[in-house]
């Protein structure tokens, strides 16, 4: 049915529930009614790059759609990494095995004991032929709505198989728990070893929520925000998320003109419907800082205007990251846009200003319709769309000029109304490091590689860019001269490079292009004066603050 790795790690369980043994049992409980639903995140660590014909999941939301005596019809819906979706229906019995479609261990008898035996049906392999729940015991886990813990008693199984395919042999250890009030999975993990690929070691952790209904929030149009216990403190026009918030309609609604959402880094989750935020006939809004994903639409505009969307991950949506509806003259600026199914949705709407967002999508970047102009370059640099295919040989505000400047030769056309004239070659950072004397100003990267530890100790600037061993980096920096303004030396691993100060540069910002070769390196940059005292102290002080700076971030709630 599926080509998720782990589907083809479980295919061997096409269903469970209880096989016929010398004892008679009672008819099992479902322990679950029509509507309910779980959703499963998938996180994957190891040392493995996976079989070139799986594509790596990054959540899953199982719904229950019927229930009759001990049967149960689901629905089985798959966000993939590579912005593709996948979905199936299923049905199978947990008391007699009978199995239609169902490929996963989603649900199993709510009311087993130790002791107690599960089979596949049809059986595949003796391995799991009659395995039997290995214990029961109370654990503590977080309930949705993040603020407490519930203590449920959970049934515990685990099993390992193995078979050999094109692939070479593969050897999958499963370890499950359920709830045992409802027998929905509660956790999985997973490790699977793939040979003869060398070192190919690679295992999933799913963790679900409880099926819950939790309602919509929302800013209403006089100021307070319903319901009162929702994670959101006011202070003025600015509303900041506090926590982490969970949804199974729209996210968070703004109902109030002239109103700041500072989502302060935390996340706004749904089950695949419905918008993460919305906005319907409002003006002077701002959505900033928050994480939008798992909704139908992560952020939607609808007959709105003067409203700007910046510093937002908008990933992963089940439909459109964004969508601006009849809306005008609104700006969306540093928000990463990636791994929904399209990007960017356009309906009767003009003069909205979008330039340095990330765009990495699925099956488009942006969908316009109705004649929707809009631009898409703040005049000097644009977005990154990770489809580009231009190349950067050139420099200059018409890239005409010798020499490289991170930004594409070549305009990226979207459609006949709507054209990036400077598209960025690589995606765009921007630091948590802000001037107190002009707080407006941070410093930004457009690269080629990953940027980690930024780090700025009122002197000089350090960071780390990573990539592909043996590959060429490259690094457009702007930095503010309230930051530094002098000459510069550039070192990558202590050694000095040779760099370019792009002519874009002006009275406020310095921009500096240079090149690297990858792996990881630390870039440093100095004033040119004090290279001989400021590099060795730097280099201490840097590491100080990182630390100093992550012992900050494991206090925060």
């Amino acid at each position: 049915m599926s080509k998720l790795p782990v589907i083809a790690a479980l295919i061997v369980i096409v269903t469970l529930g209880l096989m016929s043994t010398d004892k008679a049992f009672a008819q099992r409980s479902v322990g679950v009614k029509t509507g309910d639903w779980t959703s499963y995140d998938y996180v994957f660590s190891g040392n493995a790059t996976m079989p070139p014909r799986n594509v790596t999941p990054l959540w899953a939301k199982v719904s229950v759609y019927g229930v009759n005596g001990t049967s149960i019809q689901i629905d089985e819906y798959y966000q993939e990494a590579d912005g593709g979706n996948q979905g199936s229906a299923g049905a199978f019995d947990v008391e007699k095995g009978d199995s239609r479609a169902a490929t996963n261990p989603w649900f199993i008898a709510a009311n087993l004991t130790q002791g107690d035996a599960v089979y596949t049906s049809p059986p595949v392999g003796t391995l799991l032929y009659g395995a039997t729940i290995n214990n029961t015991f109370t654990i503590s886990v977080w309930n949705s709505s993040k603020r407490q813990y519930d203590v449920l008693e959970s049934n515990h199984w685990n099993a390992t198989n193995s078979w050999t395919d094109s692939n070479g042999t593969t050897t999958v250890s499963h370890e499950f728990f359920w709830l045992k009030e409802s027998g929905i999975l509660f956790n999985s993990t997973e490790y699977t070893l793939v040979q003869p690929f060398v070192g190919n070691t690679t295992w999933i952790e799913k963790t679900i929520r409880p099926a819950e209904e939790v309602p919509t929030i929302y800013i209403r149009a006089n100021g307070s925000v319903d319901p009162p216990t929702a994670p959101i403190s006011h202070n003025g026009n600015v509303y900041t998320l506090t926590a982490n918030i969970s949804s199974d309609a729209d996210g968070i609604v703004i109902e109030r003109d002239n109103t700041i959402l500072d989502g302060a880094g935390y996340t706004v989750t749904g089950i695949i419907r419905g918008n993460g935020t919305t906005l319907a006939n409002k003006s002077n809004v701002t959505v900033r800082n928050m994480t939008i994903k798992k909704f139908s639409i992560g952020i939607g505009l609808s007959s709105s205007s003067n409203d700007t969307l910046s510093g937002n991950n908008v990933t992963p949506n089940n439909s459109f990251g964004i969508v601006l509806d009849s809306s005008s003259s609104n700006v969306l600026s540093g928000n990463n846009v990636t791994n929904n199914y399209y990007g960017i949705g356009l309906y009767n709407s003009s003069n909205n200003v979008f330039y340095h967002n990330n765009f990495v999508n699925g099956n488009g970047q942006v969908s316009s319709y109705y004649g929707s102009v809009n631009v898409w370059d703040n005049g000097v640099e644009g977005n990154y769309w990770s489809d580009y295919k231009g190349t950067d040989l050139h420099s200059g505000s018409h890239q005409n000029e010798t020499g490289s400047d991170g930004i594409g030769d070549t305009p990226y056309i979207i459609d006949g109304n709507n054209t990036d004239h400077y598209p960025l070659m690589g995606r765009l950072s921007e630091s948590d490091w802000i001037s107190l004397v002009a707080p407006e100003h941070r410093i930004q990267t457009i690269c080629n590689s990953t940027i980690s530890n930024l780090v700025y100790n009122g002197t000089a600037i350090s960071f780390n860019v990573t990539g592909d061993k043996g590959t060429s980096g490259f690094c457009r920096i702007n930095i503010p001269k309230v930051f530094m303004n002098s000459t510069f030396q550039v070192f990558v691993n202590g050694t000095e490079i040779a760099f370019t100060i792009l002519p874009c540069s002006n009275e406020n910002i310095t921009y500096l292009y240079f090149n690297y070769t990858h792996s990881t390196e630390q870039v440093i940059i100095i004033p040119e004066f004090s290279s001989i005292l400021i590099l060795p102290l730097f280099m201490l002080t840097t590491l100080t603050a990182v630390i100093a700076w992550k012992k900050k971030r494991l206090k925060s709630p």
